[in-house]
């Protein structure tokens, strides 16, 4: 520390009052002149100066007194708030409490800044603060709106971006406050016409980012309106692309929040939005891919995908890809039961746009299997990107879909499929069910025993699967299995013993039970002329024994079992195909009588037939399955 400046930490340290307190703060300011002060100087002077004195300082806007006195207070802090373990963090809370009643008042841009700095140090340390509640965050959502200072408003929209990544319940709590932000900032994007509104839309993609977009009908309102015609004109007109790539991701982010229906929904200005996004997505992502063709090397090609930002372009232009294929896949069943997004003559204008760039998305993946790359994040949302295009059926079935088809398996026995994967497994499946549909892949199916290596996967895997993702991969193999030629190879007969083993795991869970023993059903059926493995007795005594508990009566009518009615909406597909295979069983002479009869089934199933019979009601899908399998079991007594 210098004389000089070691002379006033002196004075500080003497000051018998507020008033030669700032004569000191004055020859302070003198002293230092511009000079970057330590670590170790400022916590010397930050000592001499005392916590109460700035503390008294900003507390004096309260009483309505100048901003000079609040305006030297915060700027005390804002110098000093940024050397670690200088204040205690109840200190910090007190700073932060008179900040919040601050915000309340009218404050000069100067002021304002030292908030901000104040803030900005704090909110990086403090884990659990008066800052992260709703209170601070509604504060500075109304500073936000009455800003006219652009470079503020930014650092503001950092701030507040900052605390609701950490507290995702804030959305809820402050949602007036917050719909009245994303008003105003959607205004000002709107009637921007310079750099400024690019910068600003940046801004908004990050903090649409973290929005929690299961709040998201709380947050319908005229500034979606307002953000659908800004992109609208934006996209309308010729980009740079420092202007672009921000306006795609905070569509990206609109859409992933609101669904595409709610951004692309046309409207009288925006008649032809969403057929403009798609033709805009397909350029960009061709743009892009378009520059990895002759690249072999690994390494090459993630810098390539990774250079000027282009990865962040790809993503956006991925999410938007995928949730048009997903409407396309789905516009026969729109939910609203209105106009669809896209009619079939929208569907027909941007098909071959759709698909011009799904077969350069095949392309990369099939050079990143060629070259290594397929494990890097952004050729696995290439590959995320053209599975959903084949979720089209229409378009899995097109040349493009069938060529691809190879390049699917190859890319898929590659992966893992391990607990953190429940999404690649959701993706997987649903391109393999649709796949089961096309002749030729299904052929390819066979040949290269897809069955055999997801059966594998689920059996080996499937524990740490979530619940979705592992009804989904059952589902999936039960469409493989009644695909499969009726004399199926050996190597299928080696997965039923894996099978039966997760039968017996999942034996306490409902309907993990039902999917996995639905499709251990199936494929013993698909067995029947070879030797069956050891442990299908032990199954289908256990099969039996879990299946007269899903129903009860009372005498007058049969219902499903109270301990099963939450999870029953899971399997209710399925009920009929396991009583249909369990039939299809007993007339393969797979189940033994002795096995119905000590399960207790057998009789279950006579007792809930005479409820039928007494009923005098036409036969229902219930009656009918159970009064099937029964007649199978009774031929199967009378064989005996």
């Amino acid at each position: 520390m210098t004389a000089p400046l070691a002379k006033v930490v002196k004075l500080l340290e003497k000051a018998k009052n507020d008033s030669e307190k700032f004569a000191a703060l004055l020859v302070l300011t003198k002293s230092i002149d511009g000079q970057q002060l330590a670590d170790e100087e400022k916590k010397k002077i930050f000592k001499s100066i005392g916590f109460n004195f700035p503390l008294r300082l900003i507390s004096t806007i309260e009483k309505d007194d100048l901003n000079l006195l609040t305006g030297l207070g915060l700027s005390i802090f804002a110098t000093f708030c940024p050397v670690k373990d200088l204040m205690t963090e109840d200190e910090m809370e007190d700073i932060v409490e008179k900040i919040v009643g601050i915000l309340k008042k009218q404050l000069d841009n100067s002021t304002l800044q030292h908030v901000i700095e104040i803030l900005m140090s704090y909110q990086q340390i403090a884990e659990d603060s008066i800052l992260y509640e709703a209170a601070s965050i509604n504060a500075i959502s109304r500073v936000i709106i009455k800003l006219e200072d652009d470079d503020i408003r930014l650092s503001f929209m950092k701030i507040i971006t900052h605390l609701l990544s950490k507290r995702a319940d804030l959305w809820r709590k402050c949602n007036d406050d917050l719909l009245l932000l994303l008003e105003h900032i959607s205004r000002v994007i709107q009637s921007r016409k310079d750099k400024y509104k690019f910068v600003l839309l940046e801004h908004m993609s990050v903090l649409l980012s973290v929005f929690d977009d299961s709040l998201h009908e709380m947050y319908f309102g005229c500034w979606l309106d307002n953000m659908k015609l800004s992109l609208y004109e934006i996209f309308t007109s010729r980009l740079s692309p420092v202007e672009r790539n921000p306006t795609l991701q905070v569509c990206s982010h609109l859409i992933r929040c609101f669904g595409l229906g709610k951004i692309l929904t046309k409207t009288e200005k925006c008649d032809k939005f969403h057929l403009l996004l798609v033709r805009l997505i397909c350029i960009e992502i061709s743009l892009i891919l378009r520059k990895t063709e002759s690249i072999t090397d690994a390494d090459d090609l993630q810098n390539c995908l990774n250079d000027s930002g282009n990865s962040e372009v790809l993503v956006s232009c991925f999410y938007i890809y995928e949730a048009c294929c997903t409407t396309i896949a789905d516009f026969d069943h729109a939910e609203d039961g209105g106009e669809d997004l896209f009619t079939f003559a929208d569907i027909q204008v941007i098909e071959n746009s759709l698909t011009e760039v799904t077969k350069l998305i095949g392309e990369l993946v099939q050079q990143s299997l060629q070259c290594g790359a397929w494990k890097q994040p952004i050729v696995l949302a290439c590959f995320r990107a053209i599975s959903s295009w084949l979720n089209v059926e229409y378009f899995a079935g097109k040349e493009t879909g069938k060529e691809f088809a190879p390049t699917f398996v190859a890319f898929v026995k590659k992966l893992p499929l391990k607990e953190e994967d429940d999404d690649l497994v959701k993706v997987i499946s649903t391109v393999v069910m649709v796949y089961c549909e096309v002749d030729s892949v299904m052929t390819l199916f066979r040949e290269e025993n897809m069955f055999e290596f997801l059966c594998k996967k689920l059996c080996k895997n499937g524990r740490g699967f979530g619940r979705e993702a592992y009804q989904l991969l059952c589902q999936t193999l039960m469409a493989l299995v009644l695909n499969l030629d009726a004399d199926v190879d050996a190597s299928v007969k080696e997965v039923v013993t894996s099978l039966l083993a997760e039968c017996e795991y999942q034996r306490k869970h409902f309907a993990a039970y039902f999917h996995v023993a639905t499709l251990t059903v199936l494929v013993l059926n698909k067995l029947k002329k070879m030797i069956q493995p050891r442990g299908c007795v032990q199954f289908f005594h256990s099969l039996t024994a879990f299946l007269q508990m899903v129903h009860t009566t009372d005498g007058k009518s049969v219902r499903v079992a109270a301990r099963y009615e939450e999870e029953w909406l899971e399997v209710e597909e399925l009920w009929p195909i396991i009583m249909k295979e369990l039939t299809v069983a007993t007339q393969n002479k797979l189940v033994n009588i002795n096995t119905l009869q000590s399960s207790g089934f057998l009789d279950k199933i006579k007792d809930l037939n005479k409820i039928f019979i007494s009923q005098q009601q036409g036969p229902d899908d219930l009656q009918y399955h159970y009064k099937m399998l029964c007649d199978s079991f009774i031929q199967l007594d009378i064989q005996r």
